[in-house]
């Protein structure tokens, strides 16, 4: 799940006060749900993530400092947390501009099939694309639009380049009880190793994973939906793969 941070969206200012504080808490119940998808995701940008005004006379350190019932604490803590742990993308030399702004972190995502995670400063940073121009290092200039996630619905709409799954239990795979393989994980468990399972073959439909010392398969059922087993006899090469962690 790669998200790059558009830092664009962090230079526009909001109406006033109370109108930043709702986008700003709309933005991070967006970063909450990925990060509920897969515990370890991080925004990608170039360096700290910053953000200095909100409003007119609203400073972002401001909101800090709000009583926990306008901003809570729980906000808080979660905010300061995502923006300070990014991973870090390194020597971007194009940009994408967007109006008169300029961001090589946009630019970065669009050259690699990635979406952007904008804070909703603008109406156009509430929509499932944003559109600019990208420009490469040698000045040659194209029209560009990047997947967009500023709200949690965006999710939804971009899990298949976000590779977001789902994991069913299925009833055949109950141990003890089942009249298939069996699956010994919780579902919480399941949906951990799921996030991390990679492609056995050229689809996305069989995925395998190895954890705990056990191999793990998880099918393809509907949409991005998934049901799992463990399968301490798949093939040697799958099992090497799996060992590896790569596709």
């Amino acid at each position: 799940m790669i998200v790059a941070f558009n830092d664009i969206s962090t230079r526009y200012l909001y109406d006033d006060k109370y109108k930043a504080i709702e986008e700003i808490q709309r933005g991070l119940e967006t970063l909450k749900y990925l990060r509920k998808l897969n515990p370890l995701f991080k925004l990608y940008a170039e360096s700290t993530i910053r953000y200095e005004q909100l409003a007119p006379g609203y400073y972002f350190n401001q909101i800090f400092h709000e009583k926990d019932e306008v901003f809570s604490r729980n906000n808080k803590t979660f905010l300061r947390t995502i923006l300070k742990n990014y991973n870090k993308i390194k020597g971007e030399k194009n940009v994408f501009r967007f109006r008169n702004e300029e961001s090589v972190q946009c630019a970065w995502a669009y050259r690699n099939g990635h979406a952007v995670f904008s804070f909703s400063s603008q109406k156009e940073f509430l929509y499932e694309q944003i559109k600019g121009i990208y420009t490469t290092e040698d000045g040659a200039e194209q029209p560009a639009a990047i997947e967009n996630i500023a709200d949690i619905r965006h999710i939804d709409i971009h899990k298949d380049l976000l590779g977001i799954r789902k994991y069913e239990s299925n009833p055949k795979h109950k141990i003890n009880y089942g009249w298939g393989s069996d699956m010994d994980l919780s579902d919480e468990e399941a949906q951990k190793v799921l996030n991390t399972a990679i492609a056995a073959g050229d689809e996305k439909k069989h995925l395998i994973a190895k954890y705990k010392g056990r191999y793990y398969s998880f099918r393809c059922h509907y949409d991005n939906c998934y049901h799992g087993y463990i399968d301490d006899t798949m093939p040697e090469n799958l099992k090497n793969k799996a060992d590896r962690g790569d596709e």
